[in-house]
């Protein structure tokens, strides 16, 4: 074999390897960062209880050997809290709360935890409501809407039901007579 081609493999050798250890430390951090994430959780859990609902986790980054996730929940009964979580190892995880007071004595207000629950629980990204009149019964206030929204690339919508109970603060989302429309288009000028 001469020179050249001793060289040419010698290269297309260092090449190979050197992707695969960059593959396999580009994997290595990403199971890590996973891996931490459900520590996070974990303890969450612990403190909180085992039903969370509208769970949000999302990572912050590293510093040092710490890594950093922030996120939001709400309890079983009912309290919304936003979260800062540091990571070191399995065994090494700080959880901060800071309980969101919602409230809900306007009709704006009570807008606005209609569409919060309503995002969490479809988790879109663009939206258009077409409002109803809100009705009241009793302790609680029942706004029934239409929600036109964009998520992954489509354009779907829902009709939505929303209770709110004065009593325990509760918000409650139901979604109905669901239309998967059509994909996004990017407009033509």
């Amino acid at each position: 074999m001469d020179n050249k081609k001793k060289i040419l493999i010698g290269v297309i050798a260092i090449i190979v390897i050197a992707t695969i250890a960059w593959t396999r430390s580009a994997i290595s951090k990403e199971w890590k960062i996973r891996d931490n994430s459900v520590y996070c959780m974990e303890q969450i859990r612990i403190d909180h209880g085992e039903y969370l609902w509208g769970v949000s986790c999302a990572y912050a980054g590293k510093e040092n050997k710490t890594y950093q996730y922030y996120g939001s929940f709400e309890t079983e009964d009912n309290k919304v809290y936003n979260y800062n979580c540091e990571v070191i190892d399995e065994n090494n995880v700080e959880v901060y709360y800071q309980e969101i007071i919602r409230g809900l004595e306007t009709e704006k207000e009570r807008i606005a935890a209609c569409e919060e629950e309503t995002k969490a629980l479809i988790e879109y990204d663009n939206w258009d409501y077409t409002w109803n009149n809100e009705e009241e019964a009793w302790a609680s206030f029942i706004r029934i809407w239409h929600v036109i929204y964009s998520k992954w690339w489509k354009k779907d919508e829902d009709d939505v039901e929303c209770y709110i109970d004065m009593v325990d603060k509760s918000v409650n989302v139901g979604l109905s007579n669901y239309n998967k429309n059509w994909e996004v288009q990017e407009e033509v000028e």
